[in-house]
Formats: C-alpha cells, sequence, structure tokens
C-alpha cells in the first residue's frame, strides 16, 4: 500500500446550474486521466505528486459523484471537518495548501478548471478551500 503524505477534502459553495465545460485541445493537458489513479473507495491518487484526494465533493457520493447534496462550509468548518474526516477509513484528511490544490488545475479547460473524468460533477461555481491562510 501507498504511503500517502497527504489527504484533501474538498468543500465548497454548491449553485446547481446547468454546466458544459469549456476545454481546448491546442493547449497541453496538465492533469491528464492517466497521471491518476481512481480507486474503488471513491479517492484518487495523484502519481505524479503521491498525493491522495477525495474524489466527490463534501456532501457528496456515488460512483460519479451524483448522490446527494453538497455542504457549505466556511473555511474554519472546512479546515475542521478535514480534520475529523475518516472517509474512505482515513483519519488523516486535511485540506491542501494552495500550491496542492493548483496542481490539480487542468488549465486546457474553464468553467471548471478541472479533469471531470477523474472529479466529476463539479460545477463552475464551486468554491475550493485550500489549507493556506491568504489567498
Amino acid at each position: 500500500m501507498f504511503n500517502y503524505l497527504l489527504f484533501i477534502l474538498l468543500s465548497f459553495i454548491w449553485v446547481q446550474v446547468a454546466f458544459a465545460q469549456d476545454c481546448y485541445d491546442n493547449i497541453r493537458k496538465t492533469s491528464p486521466t492517466t497521471r491518476f489513479t481512481v480507486n474503488d473507495d471513491a479517492t484518487v491518487l495523484d502519481k505524479q505528486s503521491d498525493l491522495m484526494w477525495k474524489r466527490c465533493l463534501e456532501g457528496i457520493s456515488g460512483q460519479n459523484c451524483h448522490q446527494g447534496e453538497a455542504i457549505e462550509l466556511d473555511w474554519e468548518q472546512a479546515k475542521q471537518q478535514a480534520k475529523d474526516s475518516d472517509f474512505a477509513g482515513y483519519h488523516d484528511w486535511r485540506l491542501p495548501s494552495i500550491k496542492e490544490l493548483a496542481g490539480i488545475v487542468e488549465l486546457s479547460c474553464r468553467e471548471p478548471a478541472i479533469n471531470l473524468e477523474v472529479f466529476p460533477n463539479i460545477p463552475p461555481s464551486s468554491v475550493i478551500w485550500s489549507g493556506s491562510p491568504l489567498a
């Protein structure tokens, strides 16, 4: 089993809107699907950084992140939620640093700028907290 250095809990503000992600084929993918391993326990391993991520936003579950309803948390609540989480049997979840979070941004896409094959059902209006104290 991998020795995971850190974990993430995604928390956000959910706004239900119909959306279609815009991606550009002429821009090299920064977060290609091959870079990740999607695990059966709804976690994702980033093979480049060796970080583990929660696949769905907080409050959402299911194979394609379509079950449940997202929860809204402020920064302090999000940090505490991560600290208290035992998602997928792990007890060392935390919010990522802003640099770690930026590491999974898909620069060839927008609205949202993330790989939706790996992290499905994330609307463009999502706010994802980092553990960094300054924006």
